[in-house]
C-alpha cells in the first residue's frame, strides 16, 4: 500500500495559569528563620530545573505575582543561585542536619521531579530532605486545615489576574495564609494596596510587597 506524507501537525500548548514551587511551614523549629529560608532557596538552581525539566514551556519564577499582570515588577531580582553561601548560611543559623518533611501529592511529576530536585540541592548543604507522597485531597487536608507539614511541593500561593489575592495568602490573617508567615510591614502594605483602587497608584505598592516576599521567602 503506497505511504502517505503526514502532514506537519501544530502542537498547542495551554500557558501556566498558576506558579509552582515549595511552601514553607514558618511555624517550624528552622524554617521559622527567614536566613534558612533564604539558604534554601539560594541552595536550588531553578534556571536549571526550568530547563531540564520543564522543556522550554516555563521559566524559573522570581516573585508571587505572574509576569503577565500589571503589577508585575520588571526590576525584580530574584535571591542569587549561591550554594555556598548557603552552606555557610545554614551553618549560621545553627541548621546544619536538620531533617524536613517535604510533601507533595503522588503523580504529579512535575512536583516529584520538584522534590527530587530539591532534596539532591539541599543535601550538598546540609539539609536532609524526607519525602512524603500523598494523595491531593490528603495534602490539601494536612496543609490547610493541620498544618501538618514542613515544606510542601503544593505552594498554594501566587497571584496571575488578580494581585489583590495576595492579601489573602501574605497577610498574617489572612485567610489563606497557611505558612503562618507574619511580616507587619507587608500587612501594612497589602492592606493599602487593597485599598488603592487606580492601577498607576497601585503599582509601586505591589512593588515593595513583592520585593518583601522575595526577601522574606516564605
Amino acid at each position: 500500500e503506497e505511504l502517505r506524507a503526514i502532514p506537519a501537525l501544530d502542537v498547542i500548548v495551554a500557558p501556566f495559569t498558576y506558579p509552582d514551587g515549595s511552601l514553607f511551614n514558618c511555624d517550624h523549629e528552622h524554617l521559622s528563620k527567614k536566613e534558612v529560608r533564604q539558604a534554601i532557596a539560594m541552595a536550588i538552581d531553578t534556571e536549571r530545573f526550568a530547563q531540564d525539566f520543564l522543556l522550554g514551556l516555563g521559566e524559573a519564577g522570581v516573585g508571587p505575582i505572574a509576569p503577565s499582570s500589571w503589577a508585575f515588577d520588571e526590576t525584580l531580582e530574584p535571591l542569587p543561585y549561591d550554594p555556598e553561601r548557603a552552606r555557610q548560611m545554614i551553618k549560621d543559623a545553627g541548621a546544619e542536619g536538620a531533617q524536613l518533611r517535604f510533601t507533595t501529592n503522588a503523580g504529579n511529576i512535575l512536583r516529584e521531579d520538584w522534590l527530587t530536585f530539591c532534596q539532591q540541592a539541599l543535601q550538598d548543604i546540609g539539609i536532609e530532605i524526607i519525602p512524603e507522597l500523598q494523595e491531593y485531597a490528603t495534602l490539601l487536608d494536612e496543609v490547610q486545615t493541620n498544618s501538618n507539614y514542613d515544606i510542601s511541593g503544593v505552594d498554594h500561593v501566587g497571584v496571575t489576574a488578580e494581585p489583590s489575592a495576595l492579601y489573602l495568602q501574605f497577610h498574617t490573617n489572612g485567610s489563606g495564609n497557611y505558612m503562618h508567615y507574619s511580616n507587619p510591614e507587608l500587612d501594612a502594605l497589602l492592606e493599602q494596596a487593597q485599598q488603592t483602587l487606580d492601577q498607576e497608584e497601585a503599582k509601586p505598592i505591589y512593588a515593595e510587597i513583592q520585593r518583601i516576599i522575595v526577601e522574606d521567602v516564605p
